[in-house]
């Protein structure tokens, strides 16, 4: 995920800010401290349960411009997670195309000049 991130960022000529956490608590620590455009949520985590990332980050910034993106494993989790206001579902194995199109959705939509990520 991060290297497509990369790549879409040189493609497209824009600077992506890029942060990586590898538990649920370490991102529900750092969306504490700062507040991300964008955040990309694998469905298998570790720790605490994934719905309560974005349910701790919408109750954090209730009107923010932050946008969920939740990468699934199944379909089964999809229905329980319209509670956090996700922008899109990347359901796995997801092409490199799929993740362009939802990026350049982003971007028209959303995008400015201080990006950052966070998948896991």
């Amino acid at each position: 995920m991060k290297k497509l991130l990369i790549q879409y960022s040189i493609k497209n000529d824009v600077d992506l800010k890029i942060q990586c956490f590898l538990s649920a608590e370490e991102c529900c620590k750092a969306i504490e401290q700062k507040e991300y455009q964008i955040v990309f949520i694998k469905i298998v985590l570790k720790g605490k349960d994934r719905i309560e990332v974005g349910v701790q980050l919408r109750r954090r910034y209730p009107s923010s411009i932050t946008q969920l993106i939740y990468i699934l494993d199944n379909t089964e989790y999809s229905v329980n997670l319209f509670q956090n206001q996700p922008f899109y579902f990347l359901n796995k194995p997801f092409k490199e195309e799929v993740l362009k199109a939802v990026m350049d959705c982003w971007w028209r939509d959303f995008g400015n000049e201080n990006h950052l990520f966070w998948y896991r």
